[in-house]
């Protein structure tokens, strides 16, 4: 028969004496009511075995509300409050109980032996009874104390033997806030580690050997003895580092390798594999010894020294076979195109410099541009500006990447601009140069038609025409009727990569060497790009977002280049287009759009950056050719639904459609897409076109573009722009309005600066008002670039502006320890 618990309420003595008098004053009232309840208590249940107790849920043990079971020497259970002091409550109060027994003047008075019988019992409360009321159990009548601690523990050992991935989770769950509750409470850490081994079976199991690695270096470090580490290592080392030698993922084999020896220095999986990549890469170090071409040695050297750099002697053959074969490897947003684009973006640009050699080209811009030439050693104006004397170099330097060219060869290529029935004629050219004559096989002379405006900017497109219209990246073609001067062509292209290398490679014999090859990867964004270049996967990155710059210029470790001139970035209107000729629809998209908040949204990110301004003008701010009394256009969203109704109740039609032209990437694809969620207000729907889908620009197959563009002579590059033809043929020029034509023809003829400036300011004005286009923002342009890269200049045009006389110094793969 199972005997009742004495449980004995405990009062002080005044509360005693209090409870004693309200008794009596009340129990001739209600003396009904406590006999009967005074019957109920004498036939109190007893309390429920240990067996009949149902284990807390995981939700239980999550909430707030906690308890302790006490267990009786009987096997009966019950449930209190938390009791402190704890762990080892009973322990403890023995321990105190002893020790007050061994001291001879607290035994002697009345008060300590009160104390020492007091601790023969355990005082708790009951849940929901209330601090008030507390309750004390004789310590012999206990077996043990159940804490809610160690429910949690019994949990989670239950969790940790099923195994599964949903009980793992939970399991940890419960640790979490169990070492949040009570931090140093025994038996945690041991749960940690059952919990951690489990875990890396599973991932093991799964084919997650990472994850699995990282558990069992976390147990070794813990000095943990739940598991068989060396055992669980090995088969972590069979799925890492042999799949990875497999997979021909060489340094991750290396990586992997070294992270396990460092914890188990005797793990036969990974000392086999060790073996393997130093027996590949003397396979390949000798493949790269006895290969002839120096761009397959250092590309098999580099190769070996990946697989495994501790190889004797490969350190300095690396070394030799990199400096003589320099590739460098550039992050791009897009790649050159093997078709001609819409029209030119930063891409071509990019690519034109890096490919196509001029007879002049822009150094840098200050306000204006500054030209050079590389193939003259002078030019000097004769008759009065009418004529140009060009005395050629009569060498070039070994490091240079272009061909060498003569006298011959440049009045071939301009004489064969100047013919009309050839293919290469260039009319622009026809109405500029009257004839070429060569003196000698180093001295030209040029005849202008009239004295030009700037002669370096007419004979800039001389031997190789302009990236408007060479926007495709071009092969040597011996068939072509203008010769044209490269200094690197392409020669290896994939789906995310194009090589190019030099035209004229450098001869084995030389003192020093440049670079060879650049090698231009594409990358989704610009996060991905940032990533390749802080792994050492490239070493320069174009396309620099302008509100991640100034971040960037507190890197000690990188240089970032910053480009003499900004990109204009503006909407253009298609002159051939009917739809897009109407003055007033021009005008409602122009009200329609909030530079500012474009500019926030799109380019600087929400920042407030210097690198990037909104603008009304299509010159650069400071250009000579501006109008300072052409004031930016205010956004008046009112105005523009209403211009937009008017078009619409015109044409009858409830929307209008408009086909807008865009590069598909970052920055432009965003504020397109905004620009088309504005006009879808004012009823104008979008259809967003890619530039790459085949449009031709002089086609009526569009209404609206999105250009960015670098104007850095306004006038030699203003109509070009305008009329979306780089020879600005006479039909091309017959789609602007009267006053827009006569105002570009006058510019042609303009015959001094003073007079050309002024012309380009009347333009801008008639520009402001027209519309043909509406400037939208000026973005400065940046580039990121190693510390390898070498001899760079500190001021620059393009990003490959004098490439060919950079120097990339040799990077060895790491050697992990």
């Amino acid at each position: 028969m199972t005997r009742a618990v004495d449980l004995h309420p405990r009062f002080p003595a005044m509360k005693l004496a209090l409870h004693t008098l309200l008794f009596w004053g009340v129990i001739s009232l209600f003396a009904p009511i406590v006999w009967a309840q005074s019957s109920e208590e004498e036939e109190s249940e007893p309390l429920p075995q240990l067996e009949e107790m149902t284990r807390p849920t995981i939700e239980v043990l999550l909430s707030p509300e906690r308890f302790d079971w006490v267990i009786l020497k009987d096997n009966s259970v019950l449930v209190i409050d938390p009791i402190y002091p704890r762990p080892e409550t009973l322990i403890l109060q023995k321990e105190r109980q002893q020790q007050l027994r061994r001291n001879r003047v607290v035994r002697s008075t009345p008060e300590g032996k009160k104390q020492i019988e007091e601790l023969n019992y355990l005082y708790i409360t009951l849940p929901g009874a209330g601090e008030q009321q507390e309750f004390r159990i004789e310590i012999d009548d206990i077996d043990r104390i159940l804490y809610f601690e160690d429910m949690m523990l019994g949990k989670v050992m239950d969790l940790v033997d099923a195994g599964d991935p949903k009980s793992l989770l939970q399991a940890n769950e419960l640790i979490f806030v169990l070492k949040r509750r009570s931090p140093k409470w025994p038996g945690i850490e041991m749960q940690v580690h059952r919990i951690l081994a489990a875990e890396a079976v599973n991932d093991i199991s799964n084919g997650k050997a990472f994850p699995a690695l990282v558990r069992i270096e976390d147990l070794h470090d813990r000095k943990s003895e739940v598991v068989e580490l060396p055992e669980l290592a090995e088969q972590v080392a069979d799925k890492l580092v042999n799949s990875a030698i497999d997979a021909e993922e060489y340094d991750k084999a290396r990586y992997y390798s070294s992270r396990i020896l460092k914890r188990w220095p005797k793990s036969k999986t990974v000392t086999t594999a060790r073996e393997q990549l130093q027996s590949i890469a003397a396979t390949i170090r000798d493949e790269a010894v006895a290969a002839t071409d120096p761009a397959e040695s250092a590309a098999k050297i580099h190769q070996a020294a990946i697989v495994w750099p501790r190889l004797k002697g490969l350190a300095s053959l690396h070394d030799r076979y990199l400096t003589r074969m320099q590739s460098l490897s550039v992050g791009v947003l897009r790649l050159g195109s093997e078709k001609p684009r819409f029209a030119p973006t930063r891409t071509e640009r990019r690519v034109h410099r890096l490919t196509t050699m001029h007879l002049f080209e822009v150094d840098r811009f200050e306000k204006i541009p500054v030209y050079r030439s590389a193939y003259l050693e002078d030019w000097l104006p004769t008759d009065l500006g009418r004529k140009m004397l060009l005395t050629l170099k009569r060498g070039i330097p070994e490091w240079a990447a272009y061909e060498p060219a003569t006298a011959e060869f440049f009045t071939n290529s301009l004489s064969n601009q100047l013919r009309a029935k050839s293919g290469a004629s260039d009319l622009r050219m026809t109405n500029e140069i009257r004839s070429v004559r060569m003196l000698d096989p180093y001295k030209v002379e040029v005849s202008f038609t009239r004295i030009p405006l700037n002669a370096e900017a007419t004979l800039r497109l001389a031997s190789s025409g302009n990236v408007e219209a060479s926007s495709a990246i071009a092969n040597a073609d011996e068939s072509a009727a203008a010769p044209r001067l490269f200094r690197f062509v392409p020669v290896v292209r994939t789906k995310d990569s194009v090589t190019y290398r030099r035209a004229r490679p450098e001869p084995e014999d030389a003192e020093n060497y440049h670079v060879a090859e650049v090698v231009e990867r594409a990358y989704p964004d610009y996060a991905a790009g940032l990533k390749a270049f802080s792994q050492g996967e490239i070493q320069m990155l174009a396309d620099v977002p302008v509100w991640d710059v100034d971040r960037l210029l507190r890197d000690r470790n990188i240089s970032v280049t910053q480009a003499d001139a900004a990109e204009l970035h503006m909407l253009q209107f298609n002159p051939r287009s009917p739809r897009a000729k109407r003055l007033d629809l021009r005008r409602a998209v122009a009200y329609a759009i909030n530079r500012e908040k474009l500019l926030q949204d799109a380019i600087t990110n929400g920042t407030s950056s210097p690198y990037a301004r909104a603008t009304a003008s299509p010159f650069l701010i400071g250009s000579p050719a501006r109008n300072l009394r052409v004031s930016p256009r205010d956004y008046d969203p009112v105005l523009a639904i209403a211009l937009a109704m008017t078009v619409r109740n015109k044409e009858e039609q409830e929307k209008i459609t408009l086909r807008f032209v865009r590069p598909p990437i970052s920055p432009y694809r965003e504020v397109a897409d905004q620009i088309a969620a504005t006009l879808k207000i004012l009823g104008i729907e979008i259809v967003l076109l890619d530039d790459d889908q085949g449009i031709e620009a002089q086609s009526e197959d569009w209404d609206i573009a999105y250009r960015s563009v670098r104007m850095i002579e306004p006038a030699v590059e203003l109509a070009p722009l305008l009329t979306l033809d780089p020879e600005v043929k006479l039909e091309s020029l017959m789609h602007l309005s009267d006053p827009l034509r006569q105002l570009l023809i006058d510019l042609e003829r303009a015959s001094n600066t003073e007079t050309a400036r002024e012309i380009l300011r009347e333009l801008h004005q008639l520009i402001d008002v027209e519309l043909p286009l509406i400037p939208l923002f000026e973005v400065d342009r940046f580039w990121l670039s190693s510390i390898r890269v070498r001899n760079r200049p500190e001021h620059a045009i393009d990003l490959y502006q004098g490439v060919d006389t950079w120097t990339l110094q040799p990077s060895y793969p790491r050697i992990y320890r």
